[in-house]
């Protein structure tokens, strides 16, 4: 049976690691270490502690300084200042040692937007993620009402052109399939078993009206953050009645913009009372936190307490997810069966990989304040994005569909998504760029390098074992345990390359009392280069 009980104890090493590594994008064997000693209570409530940004927006290197909130004109072009919004996300991502990065980008993919391709201008882009922020541990209902008026949303889904005398279906079919219900299977011609077809005609009429503000004048009082405006003369009036999915409920037209906002609020509240978008709502966590797989057992066991414990507290989502991460199904603990285990079940995303790599590796990372050319222009920019993002066939907030990343959500491959004849390379040649310092696919430099000598010394407690050595760094970077055999390699052939054992522990101590370290970095660089390399790397 599938449990949501909690874990107890001490969470020790791997349950540390497996936790941080669902939850965060910045993993150091330091934080590591500290959650071990912590109860499943403990890491809950750090996880969920405030996050405290270190710079409110992103700067225009060029320009000299931020443009976003203060509405300076920036020097560089949109794409160029879209990517330099990505780069303070991911920064910011590295410096949160709590779960906002993570439900930041969750709820991305709950409500998909397409940097670039029809959602907005940079403001926009900007704005939306204050949204997402704003709402990370927060209310996933508010935050739907809410994103309705988004700009970037009104312009991506076409919703600020839907009119009483055009009525655009768009936004308010994604409303319901991919937002908030989703929409079960089909039990006849447009008949769904969460909504029909004649349910998305009666949303869009409620949603007419809504116009996007290029001016960014509007802003929401209850947010702080611009966002669309209402527009009577476009809205439609009329009373409109939903199918049984909806238990035939009616909602009255409004007769002034006022009446407008209590009307898509009656939807709302209509929406969120089925109890199949709970359910919707809460596999689509255990998804993205537990496994892309939802087993029957799954179905009948977590998915119902996860969507109670979301339909009991009005769609506030901390309390579902301490229940999901605390439990024993998510620490593979609740069966013996081998073969269903969650722990290193998903494959790293994109920006899992290279966020985590980064933070794990310890990369020094240019100051975005003092070194802001080098932080925005030449590392996120000319390198995260160009090196990798590109290769990878995934550009962060960009998603090619609505329906987000396929990795999140297209059976039967899920998370395999992530491995083509194209990424495949950047992944595997990520080791050869961080150990040498240059965008090896573009045959440039870039201005950070990983120092493997340096990462042994401040983590391994007896550097001079080379069993020790290999211990630490797979236990801290792998999701499980080697076998004997992958040790005896990575010992034996990775770092010794066959030469005795005590050759390690002389060289080790030859740079502690030299400080030249020649030798032990030629085969640390051995070392890590197949761990970086290997598949259990590739794993979460």
């Amino acid at each position: 049976m599938a449990s949501t009980t909690p874990i107890t104890g001490a969470l020790g090493i791997q349950r540390a690691t497996h936790l941080l590594r669902r939850t965060t994008f910045s993993i150091t064997k330091a934080k590591i270490d500290t959650f071990s000693n912590y109860t499943i209570e403990e890491a809950m409530d750090a996880l969920f502690a405030p996050n405290t940004l270190t710079m409110e927006e992103p700067i225009d290197y060029e320009l000299g300084g931020p443009w976003l909130l203060n509405t300076n004109t920036p020097v560089g072009g949109t794409g160029r200042q879209e990517d330099y919004i990505r780069a303070w996300w991911m920064n910011e991502a590295l410096n949160d040692d709590t779960i906002h990065h993570k439900m930041m980008f969750f709820l991305h993919n709950q409500f998909t937007i397409s940097v670039g391709n029809g959602a907005g201008n940079p403001y926009d882009f900007f704005n939306y993620l204050r949204l997402l922020s704003l709402y990370a541990k927060g209310n996933i209902k508010t935050l739907a009402y809410k994103m309705t008026f988004d700009n970037a949303m009104l312009d991506y889904l076409d919703n600020h052109n839907n009119r009483n005398t055009a009525p655009n279906e768009n936004y308010a079919r994604e409303f319901l399939e991919l937002f908030t219900i989703g929409k079960g299977e089909q039990i006849g011609p447009e008949d769904y078993t969460n909504y029909t077809e004649a349910d998305i005609v009666m949303a869009a009429k409620i949603l007419t009206g809504i116009r996007r503000d290029s001016t960014r004048a509007t802003i929401d009082l209850e947010t702080n953050i611009p966002s669309g405006y209402l527009l009577y003369s476009w809205h439609d009036s009329s009373t409109k009645t939903f199918s049984a999915a909806f238990q035939n409920t009616t909602i009255a037209g409004a007769t002034d913009e006022a009446g407008m906002l209590v009307e898509f609020q009656s939807f709302v509240d209509m929406v969120f009372n089925q109890p199949a978008t709970a359910k919707y709502i809460a596999a689509r966590m255990y998804r993205f936190f537990v496994g892309r797989e939802i087993s029957t057992e799954v179905e009948n066991d977590i998915i119902p307490v996860i969507a109670s414990k979301l339909s009991g507290d009005n769609y506030n989502m901390e309390l579902a997810l301490r229940t999901l991460l605390s439990s024993q199904n998510f620490f593979d603990e609740d069966d013996t069966v081998i073969g269903d285990e969650n722990i290193g079940s998903l494959i790293k995303s994109p920006v899992d990989f290279m966020l985590n790599s980064l933070s794990m590796l310890e990369m020094p990372i240019p100051d975005p304040l003092t070194d802001s050319e080098n932080h925005y222009n030449n590392f996120f920019r000319r390198w995260v994005r160009s090196t990798f993002n590109t290769y990878h066939n995934f550009r962060l907030f960009s998603p090619e569909v609505v329906a987000g990343y396929p990795a999140y959500y297209q059976g039967p491959n899920y998370n395999r998504n992530w491995f083509n004849s194209t990424s495949i390379v950047v992944r595997y040649k990520f080791p050869e760029m961080v150990l040498e310092g240059r965008r090896v696919l573009l045959g440039s430099t870039f201005p950070s390098t990983f120092d493997p000598v340096s990462w042994v010394e401040n983590n391994v407690a007896v550097a001079a074992d080379p069993f020790q050595v290999v211990d630490t760094i797979t236990e801290y970077f792998f999701c499980l345990p080697p076998d004997a055999d992958r040790r005896s390699y990575y010992v034996h052939i990775a770092l010794l390359d066959n030469l005795p054992e005590m050759d390690w522990v002389y060289e080790w101590q030859n740079y502690q009392s030299t400080g030249i370290d020649t030798e032990v970095r030629l085969m640390l660089e051995s070392l890590f280069y197949a761990v970086l390399y290997s598949p259990e790397y590739q794993l979460m």
